[in-house]
């Protein structure tokens, strides 16, 4: 399973109106904030379609919001134009001043190297700044991940395994708090339907008949008593500082 700015460039309507697991992710985070950042500059990284954004420009701070896909920054400077939008790659960010703030929601479970990301990151921090992230970790997805026919896409980590990378990228005073929620849909071709809608796809293709028997173990194993199912995402926010 993998995140692609094509995907979102394509889905980018869909995902502002679909993407509640995220929405709500970005809401959590949300009480993380600082209350006061008046004069202080924040770097959003992912910023989508402008989630998180919405609250970091509450807090009175200058906010760089940030993302790969041009059709997301388009909504996002729609929706918010209280904040700076900016199409960036946030895997190889081009030179940019060093701000107070670094933030993201729902976008590091997806580095494809996230220690030289963490690195990168921590170089735009200001001596005596911090960061703020919200990450699906281990467990993520995981009635879906049990009835795949196959090894899972991706592999979620650990909070441990966060911890230990941002410590090894040269954080201190590294901080965490985890949180899991059920997400309700009507079947589980709905919650693959959802996936994809928010730009999410996975790289294992099946076939017909193994589709199948995905759906029908899913639905065997994970209704609830109204035929419905769930699925859960948990959620790791870390905290960070730069000395």
């Amino acid at each position: 399973m993998s995140q692609s700015s094509d995907n979102f460039n394509r889905q980018a309507t869909e995902y502002d109106k679909q993407a509640h697991m995220q929405k709500m992710t970005a809401r959590w985070a949300a009480t993380f904030l600082e209350m006061d950042l008046q004069g202080k500059t924040a770097h959003e990284f992912g910023a989508g379609t402008g989630f998180l954004t919405q609250h970091l420009i509450r807090t009175g701070a200058c906010v760089n919001a940030t993302d790969r896909a041009e059709s997301m920054i388009r909504i996002g400077l729609q929706k918010y134009p209280e904040a700076r939008w900016q199409s960036m790659d946030a895997w190889n960010p081009p030179p940019f001043a060093q701000v107070d703030r670094i933030y993201s929601s729902s976008l590091l479970q997806w580095a494809p190297q996230p220690l030289e990301t963490l690195k990168r990151w921590k170089g735009k921090i200001k001596n005596g700044g911090s960061c703020l992230h919200a990450i699906y970790i281990e467990g993520t997805l995981g009635e879906l991940f049990r009835c795949l026919p196959c090894p899972p896409p991706i592999t979620f980590k650990s909070v441990q395994d966060w911890e230990a990378l941002f410590r090894c990228a040269g954080y201190s005073q590294v901080n965490t708090n985890i949180k899991s929620d059920r997400h309700i849909f009507t079947s589980p071709l709905s919650l693959l339907r959802s996936l994809h809608k928010i730009g999410v796809n996975g790289s294992t293709m099946l076939n017909f008949s193994q589709t199948k028997r995905l759906l029908a173990r899913y639905h065997s194993d994970y209704s609830l008593v109204n035929g419905k199912v769930y699925s859960t995402w948990t959620t790791c926010i870390v905290e960070a500082s730069v000395d």
